[in-house]
């Protein structure tokens, strides 16, 4: 929903969460000037005080105090002047409220109480006062107490889309025009096409206004040139800036080159289905009718097996970017930060689809049972599950897992996610696959070992634990000089215990899931789960 069709809108108190506060200012100032007669736009900051924009001139206004409020609550005299000693109606912008509405570590915050008994006071007085005025709420973070939760709108200011970012993209080529006609030492590489404007777009896609304008300013001033490389560039630096955000970890295609995957060919030739309606979006809602892009995947299984690098692979074939969501650092002391933490992540998702989201070790976070947190993790996941449910855009959801067994019903219900995948230890003909895949990656010739003896000796090695293998006894001949040979890989293999010993409860869920049909094995050359725990001397329940 635009700036305008919130401004519209009938409700006096609206609460705009963005980080992006100039653009959201600009938009609002633009809404004012655009009505007949032109609006007066006032802001108000704790630095700056209440000031009054009109016809591009600015002005500053004394609000007079009342009591000791001032210094307890700020926000009680604004809104005092805004119901009562203001004259004008039109849009009142008050920034950071978050600070004023946050409880802090006591039961009772008298400023905090203030400040949200003025709110309401203030909302019922416009409504009933019939005053055509505006107050919007301007903060970075959603801080609402629970008594102005029927008073308040609460809206999200989305991060500019493409064709915001084209007119910023293309502004910017114009200034590197100008500068080249005035400084023949200035270096402009690229040419200025469409294919390369849409590159750059494309390549900033999911950054705000004010970091896309950084970006290129830092080219064309600093560095003096802007290259012919500036979108990959560009993708460069969005994966420091969406880095900082602690959550998501912005994993450009170029580093995924070169992922191979040993096995898995069931789940592989189901994900090639998805990528197909992922692709042609558009013609399998007008032609057949499916209305709901691919949800994504749960692959759980043991530690090593591959699944993340399932999760790389998915992003390289399907030409996407992968943004990797770290479940533990959604977490934080604070109130709130936590629910507002994923919907931040989940939102600059949205915003540079389509991607892969990868939800690395998923029981990290959404554990089951009950919580001493006061609630937080089940809000917490009630917000991502709803927004599974729910999206519209193109994000593919690549959730990964270790033990299910602590996982809440919910997330592994029908309709989470499109189908759930256990990827278990792999069989013959897969371990063979990845011992030739790492004798080759460590310049050794597979044709050299008897690899028939190998995959005899390694039932229940995950992939990972043969990779390990091979490791170690390239770092043993490296040691002394040589090629490793059969017996460093023997001695190796011998020496490795496999993790699946220590995973009892694990695998009797797995046994429950798979025989209930709610989960499909990765791969058909996986070694059965009876089967495995009976070569490891290891006992089930079943």
């Amino acid at each position: 929903m635009s700036v305008d069709e919130i401004l519209r809108r009938r409700e006096p108190l609206i609460y705009l969460v963005t980080l992006e506060e100039s653009r959201a200012e600009g938009d609002i100032r633009r809404y004012c000037e655009g009505q007949q007669p032109p609006l007066p736009l006032y802001r108000w900051s704790c630095t700056r005080g209440m000031e009054k924009l009109q016809g591009g001139v600015m002005e500053p206004v004394r609000i007079p105090d009342h009591g000791d409020a001032r210094s307890q609550a700020p926000l009680v005299p604004v809104l005092h002047y805004i119901v009562r000693d203001c004259t004008d109606d039109g849009v009142f912008l008050l920034k950071d409220v978050h600070h004023f509405l946050r409880g802090g570590t006591s039961s009772f915050n008298p400023a905090m109480a203030l400040t949200t008994r003025a709110l309401r006071d203030t909302f019922y007085e416009l409504r009933e006062l019939g005053k055509a005025r505006k107050i919007v709420l301007l903060a970075p973070e959603l801080v609402v107490p629970p008594d102005l939760e029927k008073e308040v709108r609460i809206q999200d200011y989305c991060l500019p889309t493409k064709d915001e970012l084209t007119v910023t993209v293309r502004g910017m080529l114009r200034r590197a025009q100008v500068i080249k006609q005035k400084d023949a030492t200035f270096k402009l590489e690229a040419e200025c096409t469409d294919g390369f404007v849409n590159a750059l777009v494309d390549a900033a896609v999911g950054l705000t206004q004010l970091e896309v304008e950084y970006v290129l300013e830092n080219m064309l001033y600093v560095q003096r040139r802007l290259p012919g490389d500036a979108p990959r560039r560009m993708v460069r630096e969005k994966q420091q800036i969406i880095r900082k955000s602690q959550v998501l970890e912005f994993i450009p295609a170029e580093d995924l080159d070169g992922i191979e995957v040993g096995g898995l060919e069931s789940m592989l030739r189901w994900l090639q289905l998805r990528k197909h309606v992922f692709e042609n979006r558009e013609k399998a809602r007008d032609e057949y009718g499916i209305k709901d892009v691919p949800r994504g995947v749960l692959l759980a299984g043991i530690s090593g097996c591959g699944k993340s690098l399932v999760c790389k692979k998915i992003a390289h074939e399907w030409g996407c970017p992968l943004l990797r969501l770290d479940v533990g650092a959604i977490f934080d002391k604070w109130v709130g930060s936590s629910e507002d933490r994923i919907r931040n992540a989940l939102r600059v998702a949205e915003s540079v689809a389509p991607c892969i989201l990868w939800v690395d070790e998923i029981e990290k976070g959404f554990a089951g049972g009950p919580g001493g947190d006061g609630g937080t993790s089940s809000r917490v996941l009630g917000t991502f599950l709803v927004w599974m449910q729910e999206k519209k855009a193109p994000v593919f959801v690549a959730a990964t897992a270790n033990d299910i067994s602590v996982l809440p019903p919910e997330l592994l219900r029908s309709g989470r996610f499109d189908n759930r995948f256990f990827v278990g230890c792999p069989g013959e003909r897969s371990r063979r696959d990845i011992f030739t895949i790492h004798l080759r990656a460590h310049k050794l010739n597979p044709a050299s070992f008897q690899l028939q003896t190998l995959i005899q000796m390694t039932v229940g090695f995950t992939g990972a634990e043969i990779e390990q293998t091979v490791v170690d006894s390239t770092f043993d001949a490296f040691y002394e000089n040589r090629r490793a040979t059969m017996e460093d890989l023997v001695r190796n293999v011998r020496r490795c215990r496999p993790l699946v010993r220590s995973l009892l409860p694990q695998m009797e869920k797995v046994l429950e899931m798979l025989d209930n049909g709610r989960m499909e094995l990765a791969s058909d050359d996986t070694v059965p789960v009876q089967q495995l725990l009976g070569k490891l001397d290891v006992k089930t329940n079943s």
